[in-house]
């Protein structure tokens, strides 16, 4: 006979007798459960705190990963702009060193004509712009190497765009200024990419996390809510309620099965006694 169906009694049980003894005399059944309830059942399930666990380590590891991704695009890209710039700046130098200022005016003026990535900016003691591709002399934000942030205005058809770059700053006997630099605009977009995917992707495990271990909860509160079921039936006198078992063969349905064996034997033995 499958778990859970009601087997042929050996005798009749005294429904008020276990009433009176037991204290379990309620005859209308539980009171219905409110969805609050619920959610604080599957909150302080085992099932529930297991999935949220497992949520975490997920989540550390996907974090630990995506951060890893970041800190190495970050540093890779950061070495290939400072290498450019390394270079643009040595060819300036050795053109200065060997025609002086009106050899570094002309290369500047010819590499801001040719090249739409480099940077360059060379202004005179009062400011004012001698050669180069940015129109004014920007705010710049320094790091203790020398290497300096700025943003720049680059015309485009919609206007004036704000673009970033990153550069150095050389000063010149007679106070001249030289910027030179490279536009990492899509250097900044790949980061916030990597950001923005970042923090999708946690919403995403969280919210994944939090629905499998609802989904996960409520099946094996539903199974444990069964076997409460079938034993308060059989605290209340219905000795030939069994407890139901899916047939899965997990461990609530093995606990089913040495509980069902344990009613069978409790059964055969109060119809000895009775006999």
């Amino acid at each position: 006979m499958a778990n859970g169906e009601r087997r042929p009694r050996g005798g009749s049980v005294d429904v008020s007798t276990i009433g009176d003894a037991g204290g379990l005399s309620d005859a209308d059944g539980p009171a219905p459960v409110g969805w609050l309830d619920t959610l604080r059942k599957l909150v302080r399930s085992t099932t529930f705190r297991l999935a949220g666990f497992y949520i975490l380590i997920f989540g550390v590891s996907a974090a630990g990963l995506l951060s890893f991704v970041y800190w190495r695009s970050t540093l890779f890209t950061a070495q290939q702009i400072d290498g450019t710039i390394a270079a643009e700046i040595r060819g300036l130098e050795e053109r200065y060193l060997l025609l002086g200022m009106p050899g570094l005016t002309e290369i500047v003026a010819e590499r801001s004509r040719n090249n739409t990535t480099s940077l360059y900016l060379l202004v005179d003691p009062e400011g004012q712009r001698i050669a180069g591709n940015i129109r004014s002399w920007p705010l710049i934000q320094s790091d203790p190497n020398g290497w300096v942030d700025f943003s720049y205005g680059l015309a485009t058809e919609k206007g004036i765009e704000q673009r970033a770059a990153r550069g150095r700053v050389f000063r010149i006997a007679g106070g001249f200024s030289l910027l030179a630099g490279v536009d990492v605009q899509q250097r900044e977009d790949l980061l916030r990419l990597i950001e923005s995917a970042y923090w999708w992707a946690s919403v995403g495990i969280l919210a994944l996390g939090l629905a499998g271990g609802v989904l996960l909860s409520r099946q094996a509160l539903r199974r444990v809510d069964a076997i409460s079921a079938a034993a308060e039936e059989i605290m209340a006198g219905d000795v030939a309620r069994r407890v139901p078992g899916d047939g899965s063969g997990d461990e609530l349905d093995r606990l089913a099965d040495s509980l069902n064996a344990m009613l069978d034997r409790i059964e055969n033995l109060m119809t000895a006694v009775r006999q």
